[in-house]
C-alpha cells in the first residue's frame, strides 16, 4: 500500500498571538508554546518567530528541508536559531542537518543554541504565566483598535447629519457593544452630549485623546 503523509490540520498544533512575534503563531507542541512564553518573558529578546528560516541539505541521497523550531533576534541584534530536543539528544549531535545549519550559522553570523525540554519544563510556570499575560495584551491591543474604528465611524455620521445619540446609533452602518461604547465620548468630544449621564468629568477627560 502507499503511504500517505499525514494532512496537517488545525488540531495538531497550538496558535498563539504573542507581542514579540507580532503575529499568530503556529506552535506544533506544548514545549513550543512553553518557549514562547520563556521568550516573551525574557527581556534580552526583541523578536521571535517560529520556524523562521528554511534550511536545506543532504541526507541518503535525497534534498531534505531543516526548519529551526526558532528563530530568536535579541536587544543587541543578535540572531539564534532554536532547536528543542531531549537533554540526551543534544549530547549525542547526530542529526543529519547539524552539518547544514553549521555552515548557515558561520556564513550568515548567527548562532545555533540546542535548547532541551527538561530546561523549559523547569520554568513551565513563569512560561505559562506569561502566556496568560501575552493573551490579555493581545486582547487589550486588539479592544484599542476596535474602538479607535468605532469613534472614526461614529465621527464619519456626525459629519453626515447625526446630532443625538440616537440619531448617531441609528446612522452607524453597524451596532455592535464597542461602537456603543464610542457614542458618548464622540458626542462628549463634538460638544453635543446634553445628557447629564453622559456629561461626567471621567469622560471629559478620556476626550483628551482624541482629536477633532
Amino acid at each position: 500500500m502507499p503511504h500517505h503523509k499525514k494532512q496537517i490540520t488545525a488540531a495538531d498544533y497550538y496558535e498563539g498571538v504573542f507581542p514579540k512575534a507580532k503575529g499568530v503563531c503556529q506552535l506544533w507542541n506544548w514545549h513550543e508554546l512553553l518557549y514562547a512564553g520563556l521568550l516573551e518573558a525574557d527581556p534580552d529578546t526583541a523578536f521571535f518567530r517560529p520556524r523562521g528560516r528554511r534550511l536545506t541539505y543532504q541526507y541518503r541521497g535525497r534534498q531534505q528541508i531543516y526548519q529551526p523550531d526558532f528563530v530568536v533576534t535579541s536587544t543587541a541584534g543578535v540572531t539564534r536559531l532554536i532547536t528543542i530536543k531531549l537533554a540526551e539528544e543534544i549530547t549525542r549531535k547526530a542529526w543529519p542537518w547539524l552539518s547544514c545549519i553549521t555552515a548557515h550559522c558561520r556564513a550568515s553570523h548567527e548562532q545555533f543554541e540546542p535548547t532541551a525540554r527538561e530546561a523549559i519544563d523547569a520554568n513551565a510556570c513563569l512560561a505559562f504565566n506569561w502566556i496568560q499575560i501575552s493573551r490579555y495584551i493581545v486582547a487589550l491591543d486588539q479592544a484599542t483598535i476596535d474602538l479607535e474604528v468605532a469613534i472614526t465611524r461614529a465621527h464619519r455620521a456626525l459629519t453626515q447629519g447625526a446630532h443625538t445619540y440616537d440619531s448617531l446609533r441609528d446612522a452607524l452602518p453597524r451596532s455592535d457593544d464597542t461602537t456603543h461604547a464610542a457614542i458618548p465620548f464622540v458626542l462628549l468630544h463634538r460638544g453635543l452630549a446634553r445628557c447629564p449621564a453622559l456629561a461626567t468629568d471621567p469622560l471629559h477627560g478620556g476626550m483628551t485623546l482624541w482629536p477633532a
